[in-house]
């Protein structure tokens, strides 16, 4: 998979396009703001998935999104150090 960065401010904002693979055609990317005494990482992602893709998403979601909130702990354990 490719992709071409589309949106850059190191280092609060990057974005990117997927040029060539299985994504071909998304869109991602992320943004830190200030918020209290941290920060808020807001992601962004838009695919156009196949019908396979889209069956196989519904039943990763929950393991995704399980996984994803304990690397984003990680993240900020590691940032709060």
């Amino acid at each position: 998979m490719t992709w071409r960065i589309t949106d850059w401010e190191e280092p609060r904002i990057m974005s990117w396009d997927v040029t060539s693979g299985r994504f071909e055609g998304g869109h991602a990317g992320y943004r830190l703001a200030p918020e209290d005494a941290g920060s808020r990482m807001t992601l962004h992602i838009r695919v156009n998935p196949s019908a396979l893709m889209r069956i196989f998403m519904l039943i990763m979601k929950r393991r995704l999104s399980r996984q994803l909130a304990a690397e984003l702990e990680t993240l900020k354990a590691i940032m709060e150090a």
